[in-house]
């Protein structure tokens, strides 16, 4: 049997088939089937509804497959009900309609960018899930309440057939490689901390060690959403991994070029605390190893707060489940303020322009180049490189049409009734899993899947004509289209834009804090986004090509000015330094609010400052100095804003969020 198996994989291999992905695509289809019957024996309107509800839903991992079904129902609710409202108060006006979904997909865009995961799937499809309601049956405003049950009730049909199919297949949620991950991370981190304890590390060899750390860091950070979904327990475990994380990269900012007194005994401790972690021994010999480790490390703030958080993440041994304590602890990330406003204006504008014209001409495809708009706008935004994908989905969806027109003209003649139509189009999705599972085309699959189910209506006796057939093939493979214009004129994405955009941001909050008001700020927000953003930042400078060393060395400088800035305004608000001094310090505040434009302007104000500090109050200014060389080393980097042509973007941004610091 063993042997059978393995001559039919390799006979499956040899064709080009993915032996790992077809068994998958064929039971995904194989619910697409039954939802689709499931859908007409229920009476609905719109029964391949149900059956693409499945392609989009189906996962293959357990708490994927929840999580998806989950926010794919409650967005598409909340879509229906805003295109039922939005119906009423059109009354029929297609330039209303238009108005009204340019607001509304923008919003969804814009809060698809802001939230994770599935969440901001679930945002996304509530923008194109109105869309679907109006337009497909904007010339019958009078059924639109229908229309938005049929469009719940099959969504709810495809996502329960695609749960009840997919749950007895779909693996569970692998832990290990995440908590195994950090373990070792953080061992890692405790031997360097204890080889700086013993003097061991050259300056270079930690920049060097840093930067490797936190590209570990990043690569787990990056995974913790996808493993958190579908469970409470691993999303609390994925919380306690971020705090802990947070607490690695204050304590490696805090040590960097800071030489630490030689302490034997602690660096022993931390040395066998990170042998019980790599070694993932017994509970209480690791429990055992931290308790020393935290009496010893009493006198130095940094390193207890990192074991602190540690002991707080630790559960029977293993850096595991959190306890209560860290649930309970504030954790704000970074979320893509700019990317969010770029996007609403994107999606809206595109719609905006399409539904202009569709209203001005009267375009019987109108509705559906502006909804496959609508999905490509929003969908893809998140995207770190949508233009490429696009092009793959205009090929898939043109070839999902034409199966979709083989089916009509060539097949669906031979029916006699809306059954044997059902019936006959089964070969069709059946074939979808195929072209899932083969390796050449593989990222045509999907929207293949999607568009030959779209435009198949089972309704019988089949009415139309094969013209109206390519017409409406190509509205929809103008959706794309138009969706990968939008995306290479309006604000174009890719991953090096999304790199250089990060680092404005970080900037741009510097900027924000040097204005008078910026003691405002809630600093304790601030370090806690910061430390995620320059773990994405690391993570993009890998997948660009640049060095994680360099990306590493930028946010430490943004760090360190953020550091200065805030000493800065402490000196003010103190009221003990002269006027003349006083007005130093305003003078080096209002200096770097034009950081991004003037950064060695920036460094030489700083200079002068910590020199005349030192001269004449004779105050510690080593951190000022510090912040102007690092400014000065990494220049071209803080003017990413400004050479990406992003600073006119800047009081929308205000606008749009109006404190720089707000979680």
């Amino acid at each position: 049997m063993k042997l059978q198996r393995n001559t039919a994989g390799g006979v499956l291999k040899a064709l080009g088939f993915d032996e790992q992905v077809l068994p998958y695509a064929m039971r995904t289809a194989l619910a697409a089937c039954i939802a689709l019957f499931t859908a007409w024996l229920l009476k609905l309107e719109h029964p391949q509804w149900a059956a693409m509800t499945v392609w989009a839903a189906s996962q293959p991992v357990r708490g994927h497959l929840l999580e998806k079904g989950l926010f794919r129902v409650v967005g598409t609710l909340i879509g229906v009900i805003f295109g039922i409202g939005l119906m009423w108060l059109a009354d029929g006006n297609p330039f209303v309609l238009t108005l009204g979904l340019t607001v509304w997909i923008g919003l969804c865009a814009a809060t698809g960018n802001l939230l994770r995961s599935f969440a901001a799937y679930g945002a996304m499809l509530a923008g194109y899930s109105a869309a679907m309601v109006t337009l497909l049956e904007a010339a019958h405003p009078d059924k639109i309440v229908e229309m938005g049950v049929d469009r719940f009730l099959t969504i709810t049909v495809g996502v329960g057939v695609a749960l009840l199919i997919g749950w007895f297949f779909a693996k569970r949620q692998e832990t290990d490689p995440i908590v195994a991950g950090t373990r070792i991370l953080t061992s890692k981190l405790l031997r360097q901390i204890a080889a700086d304890l013993t003097d061991k590390n050259e300056p270079h060899d930690r920049d060097e060690t840093q930067a490797a750390l936190l590209a570990e860091m990043a690569a787990i950070e990056d995974a913790l959403d996808g493993h958190g979904a579908g469970s409470f327990n691993r999303r609390r475990t994925a919380r306690a991994i971020r705090i802990l994380f947070i607490r690695h990269m204050a304590l490696m900012a805090g040590l960097r070029d800071v030489s630490l007194a030689t302490d034997e005994k602690l660096a022993g401790a931390l040395g066998n605390l990170a042998d019980a972690l790599e070694n993932d021994i017994a509970s209480s010999d690791a429990s055992s190893h931290l308790r020393i480790a935290l009496a010893l490390s009493r006198d130095r703030l940094q390193i207890r707060d990192m074991l602190h958080a540690l002991a707080a993440a630790l559960r029977d041994g293993t850096v595991d489940l959190p306890q209560a304590s860290v649930s309970a602890e504030s954790l704000v990330l970074h979320r893509d303020w700019l990317g969010a406003l770029q996007a609403m204006i994107r999606a809206g504008l595109t719609i905006f322009v399409i539904g202009t014209v569709w209203s001005v001409t009267g375009l019987s495809v109108g509705p559906f180049m502006m909804l496959g708009a609508s999905i490509m706008v929003t969908i893809f935004s998140a995207f770190d490189m949508p233009h490429v994908i696009l092009r793959s989905v205009v090929f898939g969806q043109a070839f999902g049409a034409l199966g979709a027109i083989a089916c009509r003209w060539l097949v669906w003649p031979l029916a006699s009734s809306q059954a044997e139509l059902l019936v006959l189009v089964l070969p069709f999705i059946l074939f979808g899993a195929l072209i899932m599972a083969h390796r050449r085309t593989a990222r045509f699959g999907f929207d293949y899947n999607m568009v030959l189910l779209l435009l198949l209506q089972p309704a019988f006796p089949l009415t139309g004509t094969p013209g109206h057939s390519f017409l409406m093939m190509g509205a929809v493979v103008a959706g794309p289209t138009l969706g990968l214009a939008a995306f290479t004129l309006i604000y174009p994405v890719s991953l090096q834009r999304r790199f250089d955009t990060l680092i404005a941001m970080m900037v741009h909050d510097l900027e924000a804090m040097s204005a008078p008001d910026g003691h405002r700020h809630d600093i304790e927000v601030w370090r806690m986004r910061f430390y995620h953003r320059v773990l994405r930042l690391v993570r993009l400078a890998g997948r660009i090509g640049e060095a994680e060393i360099t990306a590493a060395r930028t946010g430490m400088t943004i760090f360190a000015v953020g550091k200065a800035v805030r000493q800065i305004h402490e000196a003010v608000d103190s009221g003990t330094a002269n006027a003349e001094i006083s007005d130093r310090l305003r003078l080096t505040l209002r200096d770097l609010q034009s950081l991004s434009r003037d950064p060695q302007r920036c460094a030489r104000s700083l200079e002068r400052t910590a020199d005349r500090l030192h001269a004449e109050a004779g105050m510690e200014t080593s951190l000022l100095a510090r912040a102007a060389a690092l400014i000065d080393e990494n220049a071209a980097q803080l003017q990413r804003a400004e050479k990406a042509g992003l600073r006119g973007l800047y009081p929308t941004f205000r606008f749009f969020r109006p404190s720089a610091m707000r979680p």
